[in-house]
């Protein structure tokens, strides 16, 4: 085997590798969706390089054509990965146009009127614009620093091919053909760019999907799994960043203890399986509510706490408004259970610079008020006998040890 042969076998070595790569990442990992697309991205690739260095060019101008045609398959495919992994919506029909034309005026080029330059030109021109597309995807997502060096490895990579494409043009003009491209500069620069910035790509890539990985496990460990939301660990530990956050911008947070009323009762009376139902119930409530402008976890079996960042204590007396009449008005999948739910709420607004501990214990003193109100009912910390009730409801620097569930 010549050096030049396998000079020209290196980069579909290469993809190759970076293809079985992304395969384990998907077989490992089943929720990497895109992984899948970008092992299809590289292997086509991989197949397009090896059709240039081993298909013989006078015999086999089919073969060729589908090596070029392999090439634009790969960058579109690389593009539609990246928008599935950063989670942007692709127009699909309209990026495929790009490649259709690709492919057409390539065909063109090789059959009714040879032109290798042109055609150098044309596949060059795809892959790049697939390219500046997948960077441009990245760049309003981007959220690691790994992101920005992604985004950038792919505008040089698609800068770097145009101008190699452009360089041929000038070195060889017309004298360029079929059987000496593989001794051209365009070939040499191509094979150099593949060799040095598409493992850079991929490494990149790689880094990306260890970040996700590692995050969703780490979510996982945090994420209570009856109710979806976080764990008692999982939300004091986003809970005092968010809070530390809100105090170096000056921002106001309010925080929102819930109580499900009665919740030993409903377990006695219609077992374990009713008082699972009505937690999900309410968290889904309070998923829906807050969406993504908080932070809510599930503290205890029957308690659960809402962290609303920008908010002051009357838009957090709201939305607990809110969530205690859709709870009051839920029904059971099965009306024969004769379960019903109420919930009663604490709310505090949280002081410039005040703990965790402090708010909740702020909190959780207007939730023991509620309780001892009547239940179903919501009262704020700053409401009408809440001095009295402070004292026989100090909050404990653990916050899953609330005196208002004791109260319960």
């Amino acid at each position: 085997m010549s050096a030049n042969l396998i000079n020209q076998l290196l980069p579909a070595f290469l993809f190759a590798l970076f293809a079985l790569g992304f395969a384990g990442f998907r077989l490992y990992y089943s929720k990497l969706h895109s992984a899948a697309l970008f092992a299809l991205s590289y292997g086509f690739a991989a197949a397009a390089f090896t059709a240039e260095a081993l298909v013989v060019p006078m015999h086999a101008s089919y073969l060729r054509f589908l090596g070029d045609s392999f090439y634009v398959v790969s960058a579109l495919l690389f593009l539609q990965a990246t928008a599935d992994f950063y989670h942007v919506r692709l127009p699909l029909i309209r990026a495929s146009g790009v490649a259709a034309l690709a492919i057409v005026a390539d065909a063109y080029f090789r059959f009714a009127e040879p032109d290798v330059v042109a055609r150098i030109h044309i596949i060059t021109l795809a892959s790049a614009t697939y390219l500046l597309m997948s960077a441009a995807t990245i760049w309003p997502k981007r959220l690691w620093k790994i992101d920005h060096v992604l985004a950038w490895l792919l505008v040089i990579f698609a800068l770097m091919l145009v101008a190699n494409s452009v360089l041929t043009h000038r070195v060889h003009g017309e004298s360029l053909t079929v059987e000496n491209l593989h001794l051209s500069v365009y070939m040499a620069a191509v094979n150099l760019l593949v060799s040095v910035i598409s493992p850079a790509i991929a490494v990149a890539l790689f880094i990306s999907y260890g970040i996700v990985v590692i995050r969703d496990l780490e979510n996982q460990s945090m994420t209570d799994p009856l109710s979806g939301l976080l764990n008692r660990r999982g939300f004091e530990s986003r809970a005092g960043e968010l809070l530390e956050k809100a105090g170096r911008n000056g921002q106001r947070v309010s925080m929102i203890i819930a109580d499900l009323d009665s919740f030993k009762d409903i377990n006695d009376r219609a077992g374990h399986l009713a008082g699972d139902a009505v937690v999900r119930a309410f968290a889904g409530y309070i998923s829906s509510g807050i969406g993504r402008k908080g932070l809510a976890g599930r503290i205890g079996g029957d308690e659960f706490c809402i962290l609303l960042p920008k908010a002051n204590e009357s838009a957090a007396i709201f939305v607990a408004q809110k969530l205690r009449t859709q709870m009051a008005n839920w029904q059971p999948d099965r009306p024969d259970t004769g379960v019903t739910a109420t919930v009663s709420m604490g709310v505090a607004e949280g002081r410039l610079g005040e703990s965790l501990e402090r708010v909740f214990g702020r909190a959780d003193a207007a939730l023991f008020l509620a309780k001892k109100s009547g239940r179903n009912q919501v009262m704020a910390a700053s409401g009408k006998g809440f001095p009295e009730i402070t004292g026989r409801a100090q909050a404990s620097p653990d916050i899953g040890e609330s005196a208002a569930g004791k109260a319960a």
